[in-house]
């Protein structure tokens, strides 16, 4: 349970692909821009997931395919047969070959995943962020938007989210889930495919 809830917070974040980011500007200018972002109707990319765990000498990486489809259906497809599928009714998982399948309904975390979704999608900031201390970062090719949760149940999930996005295009090129016990796990996004 507590590996599906790492993977239903890490997925929720997924959601947010076409977040923007302007530290320099400010939250305020970063609300206005996620606002323009949502008539995001399709996102398509290949991914790299890296798993960093204390207990292992080298990290564990494995790759695949994404897609997001509106209103609320995410599909990770790992080249190694795995999958995790989510819907508006359904959390569904393969992993080495046992599949697992719980109602979006029936799970407290399943219900966070799908408000983040509708947060993401409306460019509702505030709603993305609610709980959450965030900053902020500019560099000269990216942006970055840290969130730390305030709560403690949701600081038992993660301790932080690191969400970077390209300036090009203000696609989301890598999030990092990091545990409070110095475990991690990140995905990069290559090859992106978005349709609004």
């Amino acid at each position: 349970m507590k590996k599906t809830s790492r993977i239903i917070a890490a997925l929720a974040a997924l959601l947010c692909l076409s977040l923007p980011a302007y530290a320099q500007e400010g939250m305020e200018t970063f609300m206005a821009r996620l606002a323009e972002n949502a008539t995001v109707k399709s996102i398509d990319s290949r991914f790299t997931q890296t798993r960093s765990m204390a207990v292992f000498a080298s990290d564990v990486v494995k790759e695949g395919n994404f897609s997001f489809r509106r209103p609320e259906e995410i599909r990770m497809d790992f080249d190694d047969g795995d999958y995790i599928h989510i819907s508006d009714k359904e959390f569904e998982m393969l992993s080495e070959g046992r599949l697992s399948r719980t109602k979006s309904s029936s799970n407290p975390m399943l219900g966070g995943m799908k408000r983040m979704l509708a947060a993401c999608l409306s460019g509702d900031m505030k709603a993305l962020v609610n709980g959450f201390e965030s900053s902020l970062d500019e560099d000269a090719a990216s942006y970055t938007l840290t969130l730390v949760p305030a709560a403690r149940q949701r600081s038992n999930m993660f301790s932080s989210l690191v969400l970077r996005f390209d300036k090009k295009d203000m696609s989301l090129d890598t999030m990092k889930m990091c545990e409070a016990g110095g475990d991690s796990t990140s995905w990069s996004f290559t090859r992106k495919k978005i349709v609004k």
